[in-house]
């Protein structure tokens, strides 16, 4: 068994930020809508704790003929790809219909409206409710949109019926879309779950109508079957909840007081490793009502040249190495090091299972940078390596795990580029 590492750098043509509206030091991105305006807004943070809309008091986007109640929009939830940023949500009479809207836009301020997109299951009626669609993004690249749906609704209350269904985009404009297929979690009514993965492990956090409206975590190793119930959160009736995991342990859970609240917006609570010990909550600053939606790291929100004027004024280039570790700038800015700092780069280890794996933190602020995981079984033969699992951090960055297949053996590398 070989274990190696090796940080390669490929350098091409540098390129300036394309996003003129987005700040420079803008780490997330969230969709969301207020208590006021049931339309899209977009805000932007630098540290998940300060929200500011891109549109003011103004929504970014609303639907064709919007009207309250009968046309809304409600928990957005965004996600990039393909160079596009794209939005589900409750649409129309609150989600009564076998469908749910999609958005999508490149500079998250001009929107193109993708329409209703249906998406009947057997046994659906015109009166289901299609509630609280939610992205999810697995290792390997591919994305899923879980939506909640209640096939036999009769009311816009919790009803037996409500449960989680998974679906994903079959076509490159996601005008067509794979039948929903329901998650088998532990209980039955269920509604606004949201997913990451550490490793192997899938984790997922949801409302559960059955346990007085109360927020759970459940994992399994597959994405459809097996999930395992870990740990009642509480957090009854509330809503919009998002779990981010913490560089020094534990996670910070981030929670709205939903409908007929008098306290309005995001708050968040951190807790331990075991979702235990929540820290009391404490309110997001925004200057808009951030109400129901989901965050993301914000990919290419500013340029290596501004990152190394304001972190190594005095040793700016790609490939210079002021803190003498090792890693170029180029690989400190991706890895969302500090560059003045002495900090050992990432290594090889055995995972639980005896894999060979390589975990490191990767940021996503820089436009036209990338860190990729290659593997060979024999050098110098490498190969682009999927990742395992991508979790989402506090600190702006993205957990990265990427694994050997089971019993084989081989070396592990990062590859840094620059792109046009």
């Amino acid at each position: 068994m070989n274990l190696a590492r090796t940080l390669l750098l490929l350098l091409l043509p540098a390129i300036s930020a394309s996003a003129q509206t987005i700040p420079a030091n803008a780490r997330y991105v969230m969709s969301h809508f207020t208590n006021t305006a049931e339309k899209l807004f977009i805000s932007t943070s630098p540290d998940g704790f300060t929200w500011t809309s891109l549109t003011g008091s103004s929504p970014a986007w609303e639907p064709p003929g919007a009207a309250p109640f009968w046309n809304v929009v409600r928990d957005p939830a965004i996600i990039h790809e393909n160079g596009w940023y794209w939005v589900a949500f409750t649409s129309g009479n609150y989600g009564l219909h076998t469908a749910f809207g999609l958005v999508k836009s490149q500079d998250l301020v001009n929107w193109t409206y993708l329409g209703n997109i249906q998406i009947p299951v057997p046994g659906a009626t015109s009166s289901n409710l299609t509630w609280n669609p939610c992205w999810f993004r697995d290792g390997d690249g591919s994305v899923r949109l879980f939506i909640s749906i209640a096939l036999q609704s009769v009311s816009y209350g919790p009803n037996p019926h409500m449960k989680t269904y998974v679906t994903q985009p079959v076509n490159a404009d996601w005008t067509a879309w794979a039948t929903p297929v329901p998650l088998a979690l532990p209980d039955f009514n269920t509604n606004e779950f949201f997913c990451w993965k550490e490793g192997t492990t899938y984790h997922g956090i949801y409302v559960d109508f059955q346990y007085g409206g109360a927020w759970k975590h459940v994992t399994s190793t597959n994405l459809i079957t097996g999930w395992t119930a870990d740990k009642i959160l509480n957090f009854n009736s509330k809503e919009g909840g998002m779990m981010l995991k913490k560089p020094g342990g534990g996670y910070r859970f981030y929670i709205e007081y939903g409908n007929g609240a008098t306290t309005i917006g995001y708050r968040w609570s951190d807790c331990t490793d075991s979702f235990n010990s929540f820290t009391p909550e404490t309110a997001v600053i925004a200057d808009t009502e951030t109400r129901n939606g989901k965050m993301i790291l914000l990919p290419g929100a500013t340029s290596f040249p501004a990152w190394a004027a304001a972190n190594t004024p005095a040793s700016p280039a790609l490939l210079d190495d002021p803190d003498k570790d090792g890693l170029p700038n180029m690989l400190e800015a991706l890895l969302g090091e500090n560059p003045t700092a002495w900090e050992p780069a990432p290594q090889p280890y055995l995972a639980p299972g005896g894999q060979i794996a390589l975990k490191y933190k990767r940021t996503l602020r820089f436009s036209g940078l990338a860190l990729e995981p290659e593997a060979a079984s024999a050098l110098p033969s490498f190969a682009p390596l999927a990742p395992t699992s991508r979790t989402m951090m506090t600190d702006g960055t993205e957990l990265i795990e990427a694994r050997l297949p089971a019993g084989s053996s081989g070396f592990l590398r990062l590859k840094a580029v620059q792109s046009p």
